[in-house]
């Protein structure tokens, strides 16, 4: 094969677990072939019922299938679809029942390559998998393989932090960030916002909120955003420890307290072994089966209340706008919150076919999305609806995804030069020396 030849044909051979991730896959090679082993067609058919995400993927993905046709043009300037019937021949030794897909998958990749060659044809054979076991067995017999690249991206890493005041930094992106600023801290001003190309606005210091004070910088900025109305969207980052959660329940009751949103929506990716979004299996209502794992959720709020729970003759100043008054949470508990519909906490599941106008919005654990959950998320957003995400990028659960698949950077990526936007990542662990020595070390 001539390595050098850009203009030599490419076969992509795609693994379920490609389709399974995005449907739409199969319109990301360009000019190129996409190749379908028929084996992957067998375990989307066997999928297809599946409840929740991958049910629904392996139903588009079959639908899309159709609707391009086997040895038809996937579109225009792009390749042809192919199907690769190889009776399902095994050409690795010693599969267990568990691999055998895999490594039917892996020959099919193999045999369409043999079959090439015998022609004469100069084309290249590239197997695309999720699964880095796959990968690795492909290359052990000589078959090319990438992973899914079409949703990665590191671009995310240079941005996120607060920047010093000698660091102006304009450079590139339009999202907004904020730099330190101390030349006017007798007017208290101690921040700028910079947004667009290049706006900038010095911000006061934030006053505390139920008596909870910001720790650091970083969290001093991420309530300046969750605070700004002109941001729609803010991603926070960071490990766990650093006070992410916290912050965003904490600045959605404070919005809530100056009835700036109808209602605040927290949810997260329940995943479980088999990385689905289940909770049908499990006893009792909606609620009880989400009791276990939204308990993070709900610790983070049963904190806030007890700081909201001031006496009757105390009037706390509850954020920079001057709010003062005895807190409408000060004498509420959780179970009062859900009761009364201050909080709505949902599954990821029933978030799809709703419009989101006018809430206070929280995604929790959203490293554990897919760009293509990311998407079926944001767009039920309506008029009014303020979007917070926050995840830990090296504490990744899902099976196929990775610090730079994820749905969460995908999203900072897509929305960084985006002036409703603000990303920060922050950085220091606040639970307890322990904590952060075991986040170093383990």
């Amino acid at each position: 094969m001539e390595e050098g030849n850009s203009s030599m044909v490419k076969n992509y051979v795609l693994d379920t677990n490609v389709l399974i991730h995005d449907p739409e896959s199969l319109y990301s090679f360009d000019d190129k072939n996409v190749c379908i082993p028929l084996a992957v067609i067998q375990e989307l058919d066997g999928l297809k019922k599946e409840y929740g995400k991958v049910g629904r993927n392996a139903r588009e993905s079959i639908r899309n299938i159709d609707s391009i046709g086997i040895g038809k043009k996937i579109g225009k300037n792009r390749g042809t679809l192919l199907i690769i019937n190889s009776d399902n021949k095994n050409r690795i030794k010693n599969s267990t029942e568990r691999s055998l897909n895999d490594d039917i998958i892996i020959s099919s990749a193999m045999i369409l390559k043999e079959e090439l060659e015998k022609n004469g044809a100069k084309e290249k054979v590239i197997l695309i998998s999720k699964d880095q076991a796959v990968r690795i067995k492909s290359e052990v017999y000589g078959v090319k393989n990438e992973d899914y690249k079409k949703d990665k991206t590191d671009r995310f890493e240079k941005y996120g932090i607060v920047f010093p005041e000698n660091l102006d930094h304009t450079n590139g992106i339009k999202s907004v960030r904020y730099q330190v600023d101390k030349r006017d801290q007798r007017k208290g001003l101690v921040y700028k916002k910079i947004w667009g190309t290049n706006k900038k606005e010095l911000l006061e210091k934030v006053k505390s909120i139920y008596r909870i004070s910001p720790r650091n910088k970083e969290q001093e900025c991420s309530i300046l955003a969750l605070l700004d109305e002109k941001i729609d969207i803010v991603a926070l980052t960071g490990q766990a420890g650093t006070g992410k959660t916290f912050i965003a329940i904490l600045l959605a009751m404070l919005q809530r307290e100056l009835k700036n949103y109808d209602q605040i929506i927290i949810t997260r990716p329940n995943i479980s072994i088999n990385s689905s979004y289940e909770l049908g299996f499990k006893p009792g209502d909606t609620g009880e089966k989400m009791q276990n794992w939204m308990e993070p959720i709900i610790d983070n709020i049963k904190i806030i209340l007890r700081y909201c729970a001031v006496s009757k003759k105390e009037k706390t100043s509850l954020s920079a706008r001057n709010l003062t008054g005895k807190s409408i949470f000060s004498t509420k508990s959780f179970d009062d919150l859900i009761r009364e519909g201050l909080i709505l906490v949902q599954p990821l599941e029933s978030i799809r076919g709703r419009s989101l106008s006018n809430k206070f919005f929280i995604i929790d654990e959203a490293q554990n999305l897919t760009p293509k959950d990311i998407k079926t998320i944001i767009t039920r957003c309506g008029e009014g609806t303020k979007v917070v995400l926050t995840g830990d990028l090296d504490q990744i659960d899902s099976r196929f995804l990775d610090r730079t698949s994820n749905g969460l950077v995908y999203l900072i990526d897509k929305f960084l030069d985006e002036e409703n936007f603000c990303f920060i990542n922050l950085i220091e662990i606040l639970r307890s020396d322990l904590a952060s020595q075991a986040a170093n070390l383990l």
